[in-house]
């Protein structure tokens, strides 16, 4: 359990990032120049030189004195309209924004920030309008718009990788990791964490990912591994002397001595942070400050200052909350003014100017009108009687269609019909594995999801399949796919969990000829394989992203995946990928299941959220309590219940055997 909001303490790890990528800032104190160029500024006698340097006096002041820097911009935004200089526009928009954003105000951040991004993109400056989509994806994660977050981080990467700008590449990366552990969604997270540490690899170290790996750990619940990470976070900023990420790795450092019970210690380091916080306005900060102290006072169980500290932090986040939405609806009011304002006068004028028409010219109209109107009516005439004519040809038109569609359907349910033919019965697997059930549902007429079985001598070999997409496209990549699980184990002779993922990889990225061709990048697909030997009770696992729970005596164990895919062009930049096998003996009477997404990733339940892992356990361990007969039909109904009226929203592919 988290000590404060997931989105505060989230922000508090990014904001650093935030403030970097903004203006490609150094993270570094008041720049020791400021008194020249306040020197400077006195004797500037042009407005262009006025410009520039209220420019770098709000960079050099942004996260120290917020205050004077949204001055320095304000100033800088009025002489830069007033030159017409679009570039320095969206500086000081960028700069506006950000210190709107560090006090808490992110909605009026976000309009900045959009206007910012707006004239850099007038301006054809590519570099600022990625910067400006990381700021966007950052503000948009404080406000907990997590897909939109993901998705303008994702749209810089792009961005980023044409302009070979490998340092906001690892920011985007960093952010878009931040933003799934604020979803809770662990291994979407950690993934992106070795990406990002996969990528640095073969470029510089622009982005240190200690603090996400810290807060990771943390929301883990692994304490020792948390504070080690976010005390290394903190000797690394010593040489950065970055105010915010300072305070950022501190308010989290007191999270971890609060789970520990250490509770003076959390204090002693909120009690040096506070001043900076309350002096430089970061009001996310002080919320979160509020909130810490309130959870050690209820576990010293001094009520009063748990309810005072828990009182402040209500006061102060309605306070920006009603700030925020004030923001938003006066801007909106000042457009709707403006633009109700220009109407009005456009009115008037074309009043004007009717009235300065003389009575000649009004006859003319007149005699105009009415012959405009015998035209109409002639015009409409030909239409009706056209018309009879079109509704003859769109009739048969729609007949043809309907038949076309007829032909369609027929033709996918016939590759359904070959689709299948790939899949070995389930009665065939129970001659191997006798109890055991196959719980497959294809979004679609067909699907990307698939399962493969195969038997070695004493040994069977099962895996789940999820293949990229759904539908025709996902059926035709799971063609794919069998044909070369059949390549590399039935005639390769291939056995070992992970030499049979790397070779299928390998085989995927040259039969897609994704080393030269870009359109099939992501092309692939995730799956969990083992071979199982019940003879010598021994599962040999290996998984690409598809993980294997095993249960035995109502204790599920997750045998994790490798975090990546198998195929994409990504890894003939970062290296070839190769799979880890995992020897795991089991007793008898274990239940072994192997799944795709699908499942997990359904919404549905009273809140309208993915069912999730937690459940999807919880449903697995009930299931093996009792016999594996029925286990279909249990896996079928629970997730109807849990759906209820929403679509499905992916393949869904659970296998389940007691072993």
């Amino acid at each position: 359990m988290k000590v404060c909001p997931p989105h505060i303490t989230v922000l508090l790890i990014i904001f650093w990032m935030f403030a970097l990528n903004s203006l490609g800032l150094a993270a570094t104190a008041i720049d020791p120049q400021v008194d020249q160029l306040y020197e400077e500024l006195n004797e500037a006698n042009s407005d262009s030189i006025v410009l520039r340097l209220e420019l770098q006096l709000s960079d050099s002041l942004l996260f120290f004195q917020p205050d004077s820097a949204m001055g320095h911009a304000k100033r800088a935004l009025h002489l830069a309209k007033k030159n017409l200089d679009t570039l320095s526009c969206a500086e000081a928009y960028n700069n506006i924004g950000i210190v709107a954003t560090i006090q808490g105000k992110y909605l009026t951040g976000t309009e900045y920030f959009q206007e910012a991004l707006h004239h850099y993109e007038s301006a054809g400056n590519l570099e600022g309008a990625s910067k400006i989509l990381n700021n966007l994806g950052v503000i948009y994660q404080t406000l907990e718009d997590y897909q939109k977050s993901i998705q303008h981080h994702r749209e810089g990467v792009a961005l980023d990788l044409k302009l070979n700008d490998h340092e906001g590449v690892a920011t985007n990366l960093y952010n878009i990791a931040v933003a799934y552990l604020d979803l809770e969604q662990s291994d979407s997270c950690w993934h992106y964490i070795n990406q990002l540490n996969a990528y640095q690899r073969f470029h510089q170290m622009y982005v240190s990912p200690t603090p996400i790996i810290g807060a990771w750990y943390l929301n883990e619940g692994k304490l020792d591994s948390a504070q080690y990470f976010l005390e290394k976070a903190l000797i690394e900023n010593e040489t950065e002397n970055d105010e915010t990420r300072r305070i950022s790795s501190i308010l989290s450092l007191s999270e971890v001595m609060l789970k520990r019970g250490k509770h003076s210690t959390a204090l002693q380091k909120l009690a040096s942070i506070e001043s900076s916080i309350e002096e430089n306005g970061f009001n996310d900060q002080l919320m979160m400050v509020y909130q810490t102290k309130s959870d050690i006072y209820q576990d010293l169980k001094q009520f009063e200052k748990a309810l005072m500290y828990k009182e402040a932090f209500i006061e102060l986040k309605d306070s920006l909350d009603e700030l925020n939405n004030y923001n938003r609806i006066s801007e909106l009011n000042a457009k709707y003014e403006s633009e109700k304002t220009e109407k009005e006068l456009a009115e008037k004028e074309a009043m004007l100017i009717e009235q300065q028409i003389n009575e000649d010219f009004k006859s003319r109209i007149f005699i105009i009108i009415i012959l405009c109107f015998i035209i109409v009516a002639v015009i409409l005439l030909v239409s009706y009687l056209k018309g009879r004519k079109t509704n003859h040809i769109l009739n048969q038109q729609n007949a043809e269609i309907n038949d076309q569609r007829h032909k369609i359907i027929s033709s996918i349910n016939y590759a359904k019909k070959i689709q299948n033919s790939i899949l070995i019965p389930e009665k065939q697997i129970r001659r191997f594995l006798p109890e055991s059930f196959v719980y497959f549902k294809p979004k679609d007429i067909v699907s990307g999801d698939f399962y493969w079985f195969s038997q070695i001598g004493d040994k069977c070999i099962l895996a789940t399949i999820d293949c990229t997409g759904h539908g025709v496209p996902g059926a035709f990549m799971s063609l794919i796919a069998n044909a070369k699980l059949n390549k590399v184990v039935n005639e390769k002779r291939i056995y070992d969990p992970g030499l049979i993922l790397s070779e299928v990889h390998h085989e995927i990225f040259k039969a897609l000829n994704q080393e030269e061709s870009k359109s099939s990048a992501q092309d692939g697909m995730d799956m969990s394989l083992c071979v199982i030997d019940q003879v010598n009770k021994q599962i040999s696992f290996a998984g690409a992203q598809n993980s294997i729970y095993l249960i035995n005596d109502h204790e599920a164990k997750e045998i994790k995946a490798d975090s990546y895919s198998i195929g994409g062009n990504l890894y003939s930049t970062l290296g070839s990928a190769s799979f880890n096998t995992k020897n795991i003996p089991y007793e008898q009477g274990t239940c072994l299941y192997m799944f795709t997404d699908g499942y997990v990733d359904q919404f549905g339940g009273t809140e309208n959220k993915k069912l999730n892992k937690s459940r999807f356990k919880e449903m697995l361990i009930n299931l093996s309590s009792n016999g594996l007969s029925q286990a279909k039909l249990g896996v079928e109904q629970y997730f109807q219940n849990w759906k209820g009226s929403n679509k499905q929203i992916d393949d869904v592919l659970l296998i389940g055997t007691r072993l």
